[in-house]
């Protein structure tokens, strides 16, 4: 069973319940591939650095509604 208390209210936005079934329906038989990031519903949640870790070369990845750096580019 799913309990939808676990998730916080960015997940409640009609928008992004859109968006992110739409991006997992049309998915369903891809192939998944590890790190792959799923672009529907991102940029919810930034933290005040994100535009200055951004332009140090951060990668991201969505947790929970949050942007987090997951690895830098080379300068």
């Amino acid at each position: 069973s799913c309990d939808p208390r676990r998730f916080t209210s960015f997940a409640s936005a009609p928008d992004y319940c859109v968006a992110k079934g739409m991006e997992i329906y049309g998915n369903e038989y891809a192939i998944q591939f590890p790190r792959h990031a799923w672009p529907a519903g991102r940029d919810r949640k930034l933290s005040p650095i994100h535009d200055r870790i951004k332009s140090l070369g951060a990668r991201f990845d969505a947790y929970n509604g949050w942007e987090r750096a997951t690895w830098y580019a080379q300068a």
